[in-house]
């Protein structure tokens, strides 16, 4: 069974892996103690306040998927009185894992948190494999990504 959960200031250390596998990040590359470190001092920082939510998917203690939504200010506009965005990224599911809806049910506590924490729209960019799943939840095409009004 499929347990989902947010995770919390005992999961930086899987935070900070997933996310240098997620982009691509290794030892050999020349960057990688500074971005390393700079990956583990946004969780440290943004988990605390609030600011950053992960949802992780994992089948027995395994984490088997995960996505990632944080927050900001915009100036306010007419389309978004309060100015208050959010942005969601780091989506992932094991390929053994996909087809299964947990992408699926990811994206909704995701959607949830956003709604929760007033955030008037929820900004992604949308990869190949991803637009199904946004489309599906009515995210629109815009210019630099997607958007979902919430």
């Amino acid at each position: 069974m499929i347990n989902y959960r947010l995770a919390g200031k005992d999961d930086i250390d899987s935070l900070v892996s997933l996310r240098a596998e997620f982009i691509g990040l290794n030892k050999s590359h020349e960057a990688f103690e500074k971005v390393y470190e700079n990956i583990k001092q946004y969780f440290e920082a943004k988990i605390s306040t609030k600011e950053c939510f992960t949802i992780l998917a994992e089948d027995k203690n395994s984490i088997i998927g995960t996505g990632i939504v944080f927050f900001y200010d915009s100036v306010p506009s007419l389309s978004n009185i309060s100015g208050k965005n959010a942005y969601k990224t780091s989506m992932y599911v094991k390929e053994e894992y996909r087809r299964m809806k947990i992408g699926s049910t990811i994206l909704e506590k995701l959607i949830e948190i956003s709604k929760a924490n007033n955030a008037q729209f929820i900004m992604l960019n949308a990869t190949e494999i991803g637009r199904k799943l946004y489309n599906q939840y009515e995210f629109k095409d815009i210019e630099n990504g997607m958007i979902l009004k919430v």
